[in-house]
């Protein structure tokens, strides 16, 4: 930017130097004229102005010489000027081409950098939609999780209700078996009960389904993942399957 305005500022010197030279010539021509014009009317006038005319011939031509000298030097001063102006010029060339060159790589640089930049971006984007999905398949699994294990509890919790009254069907039927027997022994002879005793036992061991059935109902119990259906007298067997089925 330095060099272009120091070029335009000796464009412009260069110019009014032109105008000074042209000027100058000018002047001498008018001078050489006008000295024609002097010797004309001197080769006229009689031999008695012989010394006025040598004196003004002297006059004329110092006058003419000063101007030759005065338009050498401008001349000479024109030339040096000019090849500076060259000078000027090739430095002017050669730093527009170093500009030109550096915004060129400065221009590439910039691409490479907004193209690494997008890079990045596009993967840095990919990543964490990734890692989204990943996180919304994790939740989704925990949901399925979480209900199986709420179902299973639900299960055992029904599990151990079961369980409860069944003990508590138990407790009742010893205690209906018990009154019995405290019956039947005040109907038959005391050496008759332990046999009457040893009898109703040995009818429920040979019968254990008909055991069942009179300590509980015949409702059923599932299992929460396969559906396979237990009666809830076997739910030791339905826990010990529940176990099995969730692995």
């Amino acid at each position: 930017m330095k060099a272009l305005e120091k070029n335009q500022q000796w464009l412009l010197y260069d110019q009014q130097r032109e105008a000074y030279v042209m000027g100058l010539l000018a002047r001498i021509f008018e001078l050489e004229q006008q000295l024609e014009t002097v010797n004309q009317q001197q080769a006229k006038e009689a031999t008695a102005e012989g010394y006025l005319q040598e004196e003004k011939q002297k006059y004329y031509d110092q006058l003419l010489l000063t101007a030759k000298n005065d338009l050498d030097t401008e001349r000479q001063t024109i030339t040096q000027l000019r090849s500076e102006l060259n000078e000027f010029k090739k430095k002017y060339e050669e730093t527009k081409r170093e500009v030109m060159s550096l915004n060129s790589l400065l221009q590439s640089q910039r691409n490479v950098a907004t193209q690494t930049l997008e890079d990045e971006n596009k993967i840095k984007g990919d990543k964490i939609q990734r890692l989204k999905e990943e996180n919304e398949t994790t939740r989704e699994k925990l949901k399925e999780e979480k209900k199986k294990t709420e179902d299973l509890l639900s299960q055992v919790q029904f599990l151990h209700k079961s369980l409860f009254k069944q003990q508590e069907q138990h407790t009742r039927i010893a205690l209906l078996e018990q009154q019995k027997l405290q019956e039947f022994g005040r109907t038959e002879p005391s050496n008759g009960l332990q046999a009457a005793f040893e009898d109703m036992l040995t009818i429920k061991d040979k019968n254990p389904s008909l055991k069942r059935s009179n300590l509980l109902d015949e409702s059923f119990l599932e299992c929460p993942k396969c559906k396979v259906q237990y009666p809830t007298s076997q739910h030791r067997e339905l826990l010990a399957h529940i176990d099995f089925c969730a692995d």
